[in-house]
């Protein structure tokens, strides 16, 4: 065989593989499913993953007791904020105003005094953040039941202080499966403008152990801002997240499916915007059976000043020539109407 003749062949290999490589790859993408179709797939075999490892998407409660004279509690607070990002986490915080009153008989101040200095009790009811630390702490079998801040407390069960930071997420890790966490989630939606409804789970274990729990509505804000006139942080301007405003009983739960209405104030939005957290326990300060968490919805001056907010940015990035138009608003649940009489 000629140079030419063997040259002519190498060609025609290499132009039959090419071929045969281009159809193949042609083949290959008009039979991919469309990419919402590999999203759903990746999705199940993750899901399925996290079946097989005992991994739970049950409510998560984290509690976090903190205060405007307290440095650790800056670092605290930012810690709840990357948290409550998640979307099975429930976050609170419950801001202590009055810090004379952090353990039961001695009522020590826990930063810049010295261990046997005493702190004189103000007349007048308990700081209720106080007293809810303290029931948590009380109702456990350790006989220690001094408060300290800054605090997280994980579905009413564990507690992870200032000295165990380091931990939180390793804690929060261990939540996320089965093994560790049990916790009933509670569904709430808008019924009207100023009504809730709860609905309550019903507990797997029903039919052999019943539980007789109280159910309670917490009502939180967003953020608060705070400038520290004394103390530590004087000077400074501190942010608190999602802190509990007022913690109200509103039923019992016998560990059967119930739906509770609840009456509440209509949302204000701007600065008081927040929400309603569910907390279902045989007592307070016991481990948290169930939880929930349900938002504010917009509020009409919220909603108009987004709006203009939008319409501006849409301004300084459409070209001069072109007229802007207003964004669609982002769906966010909007409440019906009050049924008529």
């Amino acid at each position: 065989m000629t140079c030419f003749s063997i040259l002519k062949s190498s060609l025609f290999a290499a132009a039959t593989g090419f071929l045969v490589t281009f159809g193949s790859v042609l083949a290959h993408a008009q039979t991919q499913p469309p990419q919402e179709e590999i999203d759903k797939i990746v999705a199940e075999d993750q899901r399925k993953a996290d079946e097989e490892a005992g991994k739970s998407d049950s409510p998560i409660v984290i509690e976090l007791y903190t205060t405007a004279d307290c440095t650790a509690c800056v670092f605290a607070d930012r810690v709840l904020y990357d948290t409550m990002k998640e979307k099975n986490v429930i976050a609170l915080s419950c801001k202590i105003t009055d810090m004379s009153e952090l353990s039961t008989h001695d009522y020590k101040r826990i930063e810049n005094t010295a261990a046997d200095e005493k702190v004189k009790v103000q007349d007048g009811p308990m700081d209720p953040c106080v007293f809810r630390q303290w029931a948590y702490r009380s109702s456990q079998t350790s006989s220690e039941t001094k408060v300290t801040i800054p605090t997280f407390i994980f579905n009413g069960d564990e507690k992870i202080g200032a000295e165990d930071t380091n931990y939180f997420l390793q804690t929060l890790n261990s939540y996320r499966f089965v093994n560790k966490n049990k916790t009933l989630e509670v569904f709430m939606k808008w019924k009207d403008k100023d009504t809730i409804t709860v609905h309550l789970p019903e507990d797997p274990k029903a039919a052999t152990n019943k539980r007789s729990a109280s159910v309670w509505i917490v009502r939180y804000k967003d953020m608060m801002v705070e400038k520290v006139d004394q103390g530590m942080n004087k000077g400074r301007v501190l942010r608190f997240s999602n802190i509990i405003q007022n913690v109200k009983h509103i039923g019992k739960w016998h560990s059967q499916m119930r739906m509770i209405d609840v009456d509440v104030a209509p949302p204000q939005g701007g600065k008081d915007k927040g929400g309603y957290v569910i907390l279902v326990q045989e007592m307070l300060g016991e481990p948290v059976i169930a939880a929930g968490m349900l938002k504010d919805y917009p509020h009409p001056n919220d909603v108009k000043k987004r709006t203009q907010a939008e319409d501006v940015d849409k301004e300084r990035t459409v070209a001069p020539s072109k007229t802007p138009t207003a964004l669609p608003i982002r769906s966010e649940p909007i409440p019906p109407e009050a049924p008529k009489q």
